[in-house]
């Protein structure tokens, strides 16, 4: 799975980028639009339900396979950052990508984590405690 961004439709208001838990969304100053660092992104789907405008989509492109910015090995396992040690912070360190079926949803807002359900991304899930969208712990 990938984030797009469907440029026609994004204005480039910054929500997605102010969402992003994971800083993996800046919106470029001469165009005006979205963009995602893949290398960055960990496929919660935060952005895509801030996203007024519908332009954001998550897609079924494989991303597994992409290498990583250093040119080595395969996206994925723990949240890089940006910032501090490059492991995210709070409740987003270890998120990421090839965690399969198990595991946790985490609420970015209040902390409570809730089981995976397969098939059923976290980000479509809300916290039973505050309401907010969970992410992948």
């Amino acid at each position: 799975m990938a984030v797009r961004i469907n440029k026609d439709l994004c204005i480039g208001c910054g929500r997605c980028e102010d969402a992003c838990p994971v800083e993996a969304i800046a919106i470029n100053k001469e165009t005006k639009k979205a963009k995602i660092d893949a290398h960055l992104c960990v496929e919660c789907g935060i952005c895509i339900n801030e996203c007024k405008k519908k332009a954001l989509t998550l897609t079924k492109k494989r991303m597994q396979n992409m290498p990583r910015k250093n040119g080595t090995g395969p996206a994925g396992g723990t949240g890089s950052g940006r910032r501090g040690g490059g492991r995210g912070k709070g409740a987003r360190a270890g998120m990421g990508r090839g965690m399969g079926a198990s595991g946790d949803c985490v609420c970015s807002k209040c902390g409570k984590t809730t089981p995976h359900t397969a098939g059923t991304p976290c980000s479509q899930i809300k916290c039973p405690n505050c309401g907010s969208f969970m992410i992948r712990k």
